[in-house]
């Protein structure tokens, strides 16, 4: 192949450069770099903290956390991944920003070694691959897991494995995704996908691929290691009863499916970002133009098909009248069914770079437009690059405020021998700090427990509706939820504010050894029980106040 074209002046290494000028602003901020809270610094973060400090990584899936609500297992926490291994090497705050820069790394090799492989080799379509592969190395990947970001790289691996290519490479390749992803998130539809092209490949040419069938055999090994611990949980401990047992997904009408399906389609999903909206109407019109010069090929419609479908699913299974199915299929399939759609981003770039190669061949000023697209698509991303979108949120070192839970345990160190429990605070943050307590926020932890810390929060429950819903259908946030602040955590805490004391049954928190309340606000003093213990940062916009149960 002749270093000629494009080529020839942009070296290979330029996106390599700009995936790291991408992430340098998380090392210039350090740790006043605002970084995602939902799902992330309110729980998954967290977890990985948890499992460090407590040195529980390689203890026995049925071992109970200490400190940390009641029957709380350490397979609850996350297993032994890529994301665990950088945040022993690097600590917290770097360990995260380091697995983002690699998880970014993953995802424009791994999608440049797919279009590769789907897309006739052509010096020309050199440049074309490479952006569409930044472009999706630059997507906010959720949180730490390669689920999302190292699919291309997967699909690569497997698509080599059956051409008998790289074979070796194509194993390491596997190994990594399987030891770096989410088996809940992403596996478990991967096996079901990959099986059903096995068997219809098996059927169609009348003999087992071994390799192909080597690849998933592998995968499955790098699954059940990297998640030992829920697994041994799941198979093995019969006496165990998950909450999530009683979880019931409430659904809508047809008209909000629908806007669900389109909102879908237009907008992706907050844990599988694809971040497509502004490329749909060009997609639109160069699909129309290759439809005319019948250019489609079967690929193509099979994603699209994809795409459709799973879209028309994530909406339908919001739908109340499919509820009791959905909940049915469940107890078959005890995951969240509309997670096909975590294929999406990927499809969603395959579609354009495919688009965008037929752009630059039919047209003189193809090159130039899709060089147009691109920017565009440049800025969209880095408008919602975590620490834009984050840039009015507490920093990692605001919302975590280590220095004034140290300043907090020096006045009242009687709170490191008894629980605690938080108002209008994420629980993560007492956690964090080394305090035990009532509440948490756990995708698996003890019915019995849910039932009983049920007990504590009742009062207060019945006063909304919302929040009982909320907590009785799903109960994964085990929150002290209020009324007054209703369930979701404010961003921001306004130190003027008071709001009403929580109808709570203090007894039964008492019993559960809580003696202390962190609030975000100060509270009215209309519950004889509660002492104003102290008030922390009441100068800034996250105050704490501790109040001592008596």
């Amino acid at each position: 192949m002749s270093k000629t074209g494009s080529s020839k002046h942009m070296p290979g290494g330029w996106p390599f450069i700009a995936l790291l000028l991408w992430h340098l602003p998380y090392f210039i901020a350090g740790e006043n770099a605002g970084i995602l809270i939902f799902d992330n610094l309110d729980s998954v973060i967290p977890w990985y903290k948890i499992l460090l400090e407590k040195k529980l990584v390689f203890a026995d899936p049925a071992t109970e956390v200490p400190g940390i609500m009641q029957g709380l297992l350490r397979s609850s926490l996350p297993g032994i991944d890529v994301a665990l291994l950088m945040f022993k090497l690097f600590g917290m705050y770097y360990g995260y920003v380091i697995n983002k820069l690699l998880m970014s790394l993953v995802a424009y090799s791994g999608m440049l070694l797919l279009l590769k492989n789907l897309i006739p080799q052509n010096e020309k379509h050199l440049l074309v691959l490479r952006c569409m592969s930044l472009l999706y190395a630059l997507l906010p990947f959720w949180s730490v897991t390669l689920s999302v970001a190292g699919l291309p790289m997967l699909c690569a691996a497997f698509i080599q494995l059956y051409r008998h290519e790289r074979k070796i490479a194509s194993l390491m390749m596997i190994i990594v995704y399987g030891i770096g992803s989410s088996l809940v998130l992403t596996g478990i539809f991967i096996f079901f996908m990959g099986g059903l092209y096995w068997l219809v490949d098996s059927i169609r040419n009348k003999r087992i691929h071994f390799a192909f069938t080597a690849g998933f055999i592998l995968l499955a090994a790098a699954f059940a290691f990297s998640h030992y611990p829920v697994i041994s949980s799941t198979l093995f401990n019969s006496e165990y009863v998950t909450h999530r047992t009683e979880m019931r997904t409430m659904g809508g009408s047809f008209l909000h499916s629908m806007k669900e399906m389109i909102q879908i389609g237009l907008f992706g999903q907050v844990h599988a970002h694809s971040l497509h909206t502004l490329l749909i109407v060009p997609f639109i019109i160069v699909l129309a133009m290759m439809w005319r010069k019948q250019s489609l090929t079967p690929i193509v419609y099979m994603m699209l098909t994809y795409i459709f479908v799973t879209s028309v699913l994530y909406g339908l299974l919001t739908w109340e009248a499919l509820s009791n199915v959905k909940q049915k299929l469940m107890t078959v399939f005890p995951v969240q069914l509309q997670r096909f759609h975590f294929f999406q981003p990927m499809l969603w770039y395959i579609l354009f770079t495919i688009s965008s190669v037929f752009l630059i061949q039919q047209f003189r000023q193809g090159k130039k437009i899709f060089i147009s697209i691109v920017c565009v698509q440049l800025l969209y991303l880095m408008n919602n690059h975590e620490m834009v979108v984050s840039y009015d949120h507490p920093s990692f070192q605001e919302f975590f405020a280590e220095s004034t839970f140290r300043k907090m345990k020096e006045d009242i160190p009687e709170m490191k021998n008894h629980r605690c429990m938080s108002i209008a605070m994420h629980p993560s943050i007492a956690q964090w700090n080394g305090l035990q307590t009532l509440d948490g926020y756990f995708a698996d932890y003890p019915l019995q427990y849910k039932h009983a810390f049920r007990n504590l929060i009742a009062p207060e429950l019945e006063r909304d509706e919302n929040i009982r819903a909320y907590y009785d259908n799903w109960g994964s946030r085990c929150y002290v939820f209020t009324a007054a602040i209703g369930k979701q955590i404010p961003l921001q805490r306004n130190q003027g504010k008071t709001i009403s004391s929580p109808l709570l049954n203090l007894d039964e928190a008492l019993e559960l050894d809580c003696r202390f309340i962190l609030s975000g606000f100060k509270l009215q003093e209309t519950e004889p029980r509660l002492k104003l213990s102290g008030s922390y940062d009441a100068a800034t916009n996250l105050p704490i106040f501790v109040y001592e149960i008596n």
